[in-house]
């Protein structure tokens, strides 16, 4: 585990740098991202942890600028570098340009986080995977029938050529996450954005989609950006993690870091809230007092000081933090480690 990546020397394949996205109600502006940065590199997975509300899914979102209105990026930069080795801003490209819509579904590809409702379900599978196929390859017609069935059959789907003919609300909920990471996979991504695939998943199906990703991985080298709230499928399939809470990076680093010695107060009260094998019948688990603000009822200061441990009257209330490195891996963005 404490055994550092290959990819991680290599330069990164999505570069985030203070992402801004905004959303513009009657109420006033929503800050769901503000200021986002990490790196993801080829053959690595990086995994972005927080409760909900935090701004996991609509960070994914703004890298393929498919942020529903009224929302917008305001800010930023999303770095995206090309197999011949040219990096491009994805944030230059308007969101319905053909550049855009060439990389997205092409080169990066997204595991939405309800698979149930991402599916029409007025047409067959085997529409909605052609229609991928179509845009993205220059397949013949059949060829895409083939490789789709041949898709369908690598995650585990019985009887694949029939599945094809048939409707979303044929499939279990444990197929139709197995159909949208095949419908993903089949452009062969270099970048996949996995936004909370395992979620309302038994055990057993949730480790065989971990397994089949980590296997996809390994055969075509690709970076994995894994979006969860459960550490423990952090810790089988992450290299590095990083920590949002209400928009904002509080912690990064390599996944054992992370688990062995977390340095944010929000990174050790989400480790403390984990059950362990250890934990005695019916005793009650360690929880985060309080919940996350309202994004438009902001606390002064850092943003996590009202649920805080470390809490520092006159500190914590008044200033924001900034992300700072504690050692050569590891970023965090508390008051605590501010005179190092």
């Amino acid at each position: 585990m404490s055994e550092k990546p290959a990819g991680l020397d290599a330069e990164p394949v999505i570069s985030v740098r203070d992402l801004e996205t905004h959303f513009f109600t009657d109420e006033g502006i929503v800050r769901a991202v503000d200021g986002v940065n990490f790196d993801v590199h080829p053959g690595t997975t990086m995994g972005i942890v927080g409760e909900s509300g935090c701004g996991k899914s609509i960070t994914a979102k703004s890298i393929l600028q498919i942020v529903e209105a009224p929302g917008r990026i305001v800010n930023g930069e999303i770095n995206y570098r090309r197999g011949s080795g040219e990096t491009v801003n994805l944030l230059n490209y308007e969101s319905g340009s053909g550049n855009m819509r060439a990389i997205r579904g092409g080169d990066i590809s997204m595991i939405f986080q309800e698979p149930m409702t991402s599916f029409s379900g007025l047409h067959t599978f085997g529409n909605q995977i052609d229609e991928a196929l179509r845009l993205h390859t220059n397949l013949a017609k059949q060829e895409r029938f083939d490789l789709a069935v041949d898709w369908l059959a690598r995650v585990g789907i019985p009887n694949p050529v029939q599945r094809m003919h048939e409707y979303p609300f044929r499939f279990s909920g444990g197929q139709l996450q197995r159909a949208m990471i095949a419908m993903a996979m089949c452009t062969n991504p270099r970048v996949l954005i996995a936004d909370e695939p395992t979620t309302a998943l038994d055990v057993t199906t949730q480790a065989q989609i971990l397994d089949l990703l980590q296997r996809m991985q390994e055969e075509n080298d690709m970076a994995i950006l894994f979006i969860t709230h459960d550490l423990g499928v952090i810790s089988e399939i992450a290299d590095e993690v990083t920590v949002m809470y209400l928009g904002k990076v509080v912690e990064s680093g390599p996944v054992f870091s992370f688990f062995d010695e977390p340095k944010h107060p929000y990174s050790r009260a989400l480790q403390t809230s984990i059950p362990s094998m250890f934990t005695s019948s019916r005793e009650r688990l360690p929880s985060i007092s309080g919940s996350i603000p309202h994004p438009q009822n902001r606390p002064s200061g850092c943003a996590f000081h009202p649920r805080c441990q470390s809490f520092m009257e006159g500190t914590c209330d008044v200033g924001e933090p900034e992300l700072v490195s504690v050692n050569e891996e590891q970023e965090v963005s508390c008051f605590l480690y501010e005179e190092r």
